[in-house]
């Protein structure tokens, strides 16, 4: 008991260490001695990647959170995997567009649908938040690849909003269960209503993680795309323009094919981040947030956890 006392207390006192070192800028003399005092700190982390040893940093970790978030962490390769209120509901936000996106791929893999279809975007599509689209003068014709590129690399909600109604909300919603999701749904368009679609960090994770493997094979042996359209979903999440979360503190060099998501008491991010030893899937959902800036901060802190301790090279 003593031991384990002792165990994580250290991994404390490194998630203390590297949230020092996430203090922005360092202007000050007392800054740069408590960002000098961290590094030390986290250098004398063992060099092995240990599962419980990530597991006792990420409840550090988690005692620093601005808010309620749920966590997976899992090796692409099954070898280890990590839960912290995985299974619980909270409101997805724009990382519905994840599953959006596999729903039409799988449309499109069945040959029920053309993405290359050209299309009209409505004035009645137009809706606030993120993306540019909204901007543009409507109506105006895209295909339906070009929006798909617009709904994940800008997160741009009119996008999204064209693809629901041209495809249909309820066409699309009937592929969730072929996705493996049963707490995920689609009930309505982006910001159009309070309630939002719910999700887990679970079933986020096990979508990513049907993703990284082979021909988007799930877990269970359950294949939810072709290959080739389990090749484009990732690239289009590699293309995902928001850095300030999971890759806030990564290499530059550092692959992270993820998806983001944002209300005023939500910060999400959840992604497949490569690593020297294999790539990790990480969810990180928070609720309840009480500063955005702060848990924009904790997600790129655990993005570099992750990155440091998964990622070494045995």
């Amino acid at each position: 008991m003593q031991r384990r006392g002792i165990a994580t207390l250290a991994a404390a006192a490194v998630l203390v260490a590297a949230y020092l070192l996430t203090m922005e800028p360092a202007h000050t003399p007392v800054v740069a001695l408590r960002q000098a005092s961290a590094a030390a700190i986290l250098d004398s982390a063992t060099p092995h990647f240990q599962p419980a040893q990530l597991e006792r940093e990420l409840d550090a970790l988690i005692s620093l959170c601005p808010g309620r978030p749920g966590i997976v962490l899992e090796a692409a390769d099954g070898s280890w995997k990590i839960t912290r209120r995985g299974s619980t509901s909270i409101k997805a936000a724009s990382v519905i567009k994840l599953p959006i996106l596999l729903a039409v791929l799988r449309l499109r893999a069945r040959g029920e649908l053309d993405i290359e279809t050209r299309v009209v975007v409505l004035p009645a599509d137009r809706t606030e938040g993120s993306g540019s689209l909204k901007y543009s003068p409507l109506p105006h014709d895209f295909t339906l690849s070009m929006l798909l590129e617009r709904m994940i690399s800008e997160s741009d909600n009119t996008a999204t909003n064209a693809i629901l109604r041209i495809v249909g909300l309820d066409t699309i919603a009937a592929e969730f269960p072929g996705l493996g999701l049963e707490r995920t749904r689609l009930t309505n368009r982006i910001l159009e209503s309070s309630a939002d679609n719910p999700t887990t960090a679970g079933e986020i994770a096990g979508l990513l993680s049907a993703l990284s493997r082979k021909a988007g094979v799930a877990a269970g042996g359950r294949a939810i795309l072709p290959d080739a359209d389990a090749l484009l979903a990732r690239a289009l999440l590699r293309s995902a323009s928001n850095a300030m979360r999971l890759k806030r503190y990564l290499p530059d060099t550092v692959s992270v094919e993820h998806k983001t998501g944002t209300l005023r008491d939500i910060v999400h991010d959840a992604g497949i981040v490569s690593t020297p030893s294999g790539d990790v899937i990480v969810a990180g959902l928070i609720s309840n947030v009480t500063d955005r800036n702060e848990a924009e901060k904790w997600l790129g802190l655990l993005g570099k956890i992750v990155y440091e301790r998964a990622g070494v090279s045995e």
